[in-house]
């Protein structure tokens, strides 16, 4: 085949020259031969290397390994190699044959550039636009064309210098096989320059567009990163031309640092066509790695900091294999980066696909811009995708006065600041819009300004805590963005009818205050009552985690005399629960408060079979438990018998549960008991026009004479064993007694051992239970002077005569 007029790189075709002048203008990094057709041999078919060559009678072969072959075009070639100079600014149509040994390989089209005055002389651009092209051949022993357009001068540029070849080998196209030692053979190479204003010229578009070069894919592979994960490009029939190609685990990336605006707000859209698979989840990711000067009020905490934007992640359906398109969120290019102490050395623009499967194929093409950067004057619009709008700058970058961000937690305001969360390490920028919600952890009670751990706060991300820069913000309302008369305010401004004194200074470092003067304010009145908040069920990651009880009150809110604002704080409410005035009610009145108050939701009692309603939490931090203790050796001699309202029961019923059965202890009179027989009614319902009446009623009954045999006391009747007074198995034995005033001192006797006598009647005659009726006791069988006789273990319904007269143990259940 002879060269054509338009083509102006000689021994292209490979026709013509001996093989010697082939290898010397076609040198290589790896080993390589001239393939030619037997001059001899009249019939091709018979020819074993027809297949090596695609026209003609000569071709090139790479036979393996790893490395390039190259073409020199710089300045100063011989007319034999380049018949017409290089300049800046051309356009080259450059195209190629190439046939592959081995299947589902990459062949990479790119540049070399060669100048002293860059780091290295063979340094690569940053903007990859030495990339020429990048194309998948996917079946072995086949011929496959290849074509590129690619605009000269950015492959010459560093440091916004121009910087043009001055010897023929100082520019070089060069073809290498990615990843991969696989031979392969070359013929019909071709490189035109594409004359301005042809059919076949690049639009300005078609080179730059927004933040991104060859937005269009009109120079193949120019200016995308040619790693070993890229995609390729691929011609595509529904287009006429060439469009992107990412499989399986492959991702299109550029470079857009020297395009990108910084603070710019930017929203894009783009075309894309799915194939092999019903969807896939594609993410767009703009990363930026800045080379930090101030480890203090930088971006970061680090000498190079990583900030992300996540423009976009939405699921891409295949709706017929059709073309579809994609619009992006709105986002801002980081803020004005260019005042932070520092530079970036890149800004990576990616787009990657989550999961695909193996015959998955999105195919990528036309990106454009709406806004201000629309060519077509498309305004911003809502985007279709599945996640919120990024930030505006790092945390430690002020916004500008027109914007705040509103921190809630549980939907109440909480603080404003003017910074957006930004992850401590990496630098990402947190979505600040309200439509995302972060899960806290590790969280300091320090503000972040004060700790020595500026970052003592974080969100769960990933399965992991991530610290969050900054730390606990500082309480702050802002009047400006926050309608004061929608929060709990009050007014402590007046410094001189307000103390405020910092406590704990040691460890808050002036965070917390303390009030210590008395507020006469009606407003207080509104406020809600701390004991009644409620914060359980928060934490998502508590297996028993019941979210519909997780209603907080509004947080109350203070003006301090200096402006600034504080937040209250309730504290634990203390009482004295000493051995000489221990606490009445064992803090039975806070354990109802924090479990069983008014119109808490998802929370019921249920009844024991000792028939006590029994409140159980489990697992649930955010409550308050009895304060009373079993008796033992250090508060026996001082315990008593309350008869508190609120009166709680500690008890310890399985050795496996950490926390503590709240157990509702009524004291039953008229009024109770009237009270408790209304509740049982309330699921009695009348009958109506299509309704029957319906009684699922419970009655609450007053029993006596309960059976009380050996059955009964050895559990011989499945169900019924009981504690009997002189035992209980691992604990100490509650037993209940009736007085006998038709029997004296000689009816009222037993055949008990005589401790064991002088046991129970020291008990009935010390106990402080003023019901008339009946009487527990208990008895402290750790201590052997306190302890039945072993002899008398399994006795019961003994008789007991004392100094206010006899005493009959009835069975525990006895009313």
């Amino acid at each position: 085949m002879a060269p054509t007029a338009a083509n102006i790189l000689g021994f292209a075709d490979m026709e013509d020259a001996t093989d010697q002048q082939i290898l010397n203008a076609w040198p290589a990094k790896l080993p390589t031969a001239v393939i030619r057709l037997d001059p001899d041999i009249t019939d091709p078919a018979l020819d074993p290397n027809t297949p090596l060559v695609h026209s003609g009678s000569t071709a090139l072969e790479v036979i393996e390994g790893r490395g390039f072959v190259m073409r020199q075009i710089g300045g100063d070639c011989p007319a034999s190699r380049l018949k017409e100079p290089i300049s800046a600014g051309d356009q080259l149509r450059i195209s190629f044959w190439v046939r592959m040994k081995a299947a589902n390989k990459v062949i990479v089209l790119y540049t070399g550039h060669y100048h002293e005055s860059k780091p290295k002389p063979w340094a690569i651009q940053r903007d990859d636009s030495n990339i020429i092209s990048r194309t998948r051949i996917n079946k072995a022993n086949q011929w496959t064309r290849i074509e590129a357009i690619h605009t000269v001068g950015d492959d010459w540029t560093w440091d916004s210098e121009l910087l043009p070849p001055e010897k023929c080998n100082h520019y070089q196209l060069r073809i290498r096989a990615d990843a991969t030692t696989a031979g392969y053979y070359l013929d019909d190479f071709k490189v035109e320059k594409v004359a301005s204003g042809s059919a076949s010229a690049l639009t300005a578009r078609d080179v730059s567009y927004g933040f991104l070069k060859n937005p269009d894919f009109a120079m193949s592979f120019q200016y995308w990163k040619a790693i070993s994960a890229a995609g390729d490009t691929v011609f595509d029939a529904d287009q006429g031309k060439e469009v992107a190609r990412l499989k399986r685990n492959r991702r299109l990336m550029q470079n857009i640092v020297a395009e990108a605006i910084p603070g710019e707000k930017y929203q894009f859209a783009f075309w894309a066509k799915l194939s092999g698979t019903a969807s896939v989840t594609t993410n767009i990711i703009v990363r930026m790695r800045f080379e930090n000067d101030d480890i203090v009020n930088g971006p970061c905490g680090r000498e190079i900091c990583n900030i992300f934007l996540r423009p976009l992640t939405t699921t891409i359906e295949s709706k017929g294999r059709q073309w579809q398109r994609i619009v992006s969120d709105e986002f801002t290019m980081f803020g004005n980066y260019t005042k932070w102490p520092g530079q970036p050395s890149f800004i990576l623009f990616t787009m990657l696909t989550k999961d695909m499967a193996s015959s998955g194929e999105l195919r990528v093409s036309n990106f454009e811009f709406l806004g201000e950067h629309s060519l077509t004057g498309e305004v911003i619009t809502d985007s279709p995708t599945i996640t919120t709008v990024p930030s505006m700058q790092p945390s430690n970058m002020e916004a500008p006065d027109y914007v705040r961000y509103i921190v809630r937690y549980a939907g109440e305001i909480r603080t404003v600041i003017n910074y957006p969360f930004q992850v401590d390490k990496t630098g990402e920028i947190l979505p600040m819009d309200g439509s995302k919600q972060y899960q806290l952890c590790e969280v300091d009670e320090v503000e972040g300004k004060y700790g020595v751990f500026p970052n003592r706060m974080g969100f769960f991300m990933g399965g992991k805590c991530v610290p969050i820069r900054g730390g606990n913000p500082t309480v702050h309302i802002d009047p400006i963005f926050v309608n004061m008369t929608d929060i709990h305010l009050l007014d402590l401004t007046d410094e001189n009818s307000t103390t405020v004194t910092p406590i704990n200074v040691e460890q808050t470092y002036g965070g917390d205050l303390l009030l210590e003067s008395v507020v006469d304010d009606e407003i207080c009145e509104t406020f809600p009552n701390p004991y009644d908040n409620d914060y359980r069920g928060a934490d998502a990651m508590n297996l028993d985690d019941v979210p519909s009880r997780f209603n907080p009150d509004q947080p109350v809110f203070a003006e301090l005399p200096d402006g600034s604002y504080a937040l209250y704080d309730s504290r634990l409410v203390t009482v004295e629960n000493s051995l000489e005035n221990p606490t009445p009610d064992g803090g039975g009145k806070s354990v109802l408060r924090s479990t069983i108050r008014a119109q808490r939701d998802g929370f019921t009692a249920r009844v024991s079979t000792s028939g006590r309603a029994e409140f159980f939490v489990f697992n649930d931090h955010n409550i308050a438990l009895c304060n009373n203790e079993q008796p033992n050796f250090l508060n026996r001699e001082s315990c008593v018998l309350t008869y508190d309202d609120n009166a709680c029961v500690k008890e310890y019923e399985q050795s496996t549960n950490t926390f503590i059965d709240v157990q509702l202890v009524i004291t039953f009179d008229e009024e109770t008991l009237a009270k408790m027989h209304n509740a049982t009614r309330a699921s009695y319902r009348e009958a109506s026009p299509g309704f029957a009446a319906r009684d699922n009623s419970r009655y609450i009954y007053s029993v006596k004479n309960l059976r009380f045999d050996d059955s009964i006391a050895n559990g011989t009747l499945a169900g019924t064993k009981i504690d009997l007074p002189c035992y209980r198995a691992g604990g100490n034995p509650t037993s209940r007694w009736i007085p006998r005033p038709d029997l004296d001192a000689s009816t009222c006797v037993n055949s008990l051992q005589e401790n064991t006598v002088a046991v129970l009647k020291h008990e009935l005659e010390t106990s402080n239970d003023e019901n008339p009726y009946m009487r527990d006791i208990v008895l402290w069988n750790q201590i052997e002077e306190d302890a039945c006789n072993e002899a008398d273990l399994y006795e019961f319904g003994m008789l007991i005569m004392t100094s206010e007269g006899c005493w009959e143990n009835v069975h525990p259940d006895y009313m």
